[in-house]
């Protein structure tokens, strides 16, 4: 059974491997209040990866710390699996865990690292090479977060939607 996800799962993210040229004139998010709250939120992600005309559910579990600018995160495929443990940074992805099913897919980590900083931390696309969009928010505590992000990342060709399930703030 095993054999048979993990051979699933690198079937459905082989399409990260290859690249593509990136477009220009991508444009950046819009700004979000609860970036500059410097709260810590707990959220949690239903999501879909598309690549290669194949999809792949996932799980997500992320405290935000927007006093400190970072998010720890970690990332379950739909068989509550985990796949990686992440913190990332404006400038860093530092992986804590890898699968060994998430360390078969090629920039796994690297590109978790970039939807995560893209979406939560920066507000825009840091190589200008994705294209995101926010659909309706849900607000907790005065603070509005996206209900729906599709992320598009244009070079490696793959499409992330997430879907937020729950938001909690915590005090400092």
């Amino acid at each position: 059974m095993r054999l048979a996800v993990l051979t699933m799962t690198l079937c459905l993210l082989a399409g990260c491997a290859t690249t593509r040229p990136c477009p220009k004139n991508t444009a950046p998010t819009s700004a979000q209040t609860w970036r500059a709250s410097g709260k810590i939120f707990t959220l949690r992600h239903g999501g879909v990866l598309m690549t290669g005309g194949r999809t792949l559910q996932m799980t997500g579990l992320m405290k935000l710390d927007t006093g400190r600018g970072r998010a720890d995160l970690a990332i379950f495929n739909g068989f509550g699996l985990k796949l990686a443990v992440l913190r990332v940074t404006p400038e860093t992805t530092e992986v804590r865990q890898l699968s060994p099913m998430a360390e078969m897919i090629p920039h796994f980590a690297e590109q978790a690292g970039i939807v995560v900083r893209t979406l939560f931390l920066q507000g825009r696309p840091a190589d200008q090479c994705a294209e995101v969009r926010n659909e309706n928010s849900v607000r907790a505590a005065g603070v509005s977060f996206p209900a729906t992000i599709t992320f598009k990342e244009l070079r490696y060709g793959y499409t992330v939607i997430l879907r937020l399930k729950d938001v909690q703030i915590h005090d400092q």
